[in-house]
């Protein structure tokens, strides 16, 4: 995994900042001590720099990155649907549709974000599987 964030910072310029951004932004939501929070925010930039959004190019700029990264979190249903890490039309592609069919009827069993990439052997991300249980906040 770590080639391919590598590989990802070679072809991208702003790769590095947006890793040191998403980071700091982290920290200051006070989950940088979370266990696996920096391989977690790394898996998230890589969907944001591998999947741009329709119409859109990679982010030029780490602060592009980070927007786009916000974005990702706001209005991705990760109650639903998994998020695939990978080249487009990969096989975390289609392992992320077959999770999707189960993850309705079994939600407890998921981890609160499931991450599938291109390195996985099992159908569950070991990088999101022991971040913590499912929480529900309540707001008034």
């Amino acid at each position: 995994m770590q080639n391919h964030f590598q590989s990802l910072g070679l072809r991208h310029s702003a790769w590095s900042g947006a890793c040191h951004a998403a980071r700091h932004w982290l920290a200051l939501k006070m989950l940088s001590s979370s266990p696996g929070i920096h391989a977690l925010s790394e898996l998230l930039l890589a969907r944001v720099f591998e999947h741009p959004l329709s119409g859109l190019a990679a982010p030029a700029s780490a602060e592009c990155a980070l927007l786009r990264l916000l974005d990702l979190l706001a209005f991705h249903d990760f109650a639903r649907r998994p998020l695939s890490v990978g080249e487009p039309g990969s096989s975390a592609d289609q392992r992320a549709t077959a999770i999707e069919a189960s993850m309705s009827a079994r939600r407890d069993s998921f981890p609160p974000i499931v991450i599938v990439t291109n390195f996985d052997g099992a159908a569950e991300s070991p990088f999101t599987r022991g971040l913590g249980e499912v929480r529900t906040k309540k707001r008034r």
